[in-house]
């Protein structure tokens, strides 16, 4: 039980510390975006057009399907 878990949360992490700008990613509220910037604890979301939203790293769910998000 505990080891997939661990395995999700290292998937995770090594994907919220490999993020660039330009990537499209879902954040835990629901939120679909692409990178704008990526700073040392956040990252910046254009989430419209002339809409950006700073949001902390730990918030991103995961890489939105190309498919889904619009």
């Amino acid at each position: 039980l505990i080891a997939p878990m661990r395995k999700r949360q290292k998937a995770l992490q090594s994907l919220v510390d490999g993020l660039k700008k330009g990537d499209r990613v879902i954040t835990n509220g629901g939120l679909y975006g692409t990178v704008a910037a990526v700073e040392e604890q956040a990252v910046i979301l254009k989430v419209a057009d002339n809409v950006k939203v700073k949001i902390a790293k730990s918030a991103v769910a995961g890489l939105a399907d190309q498919e889904g998000a619009d």
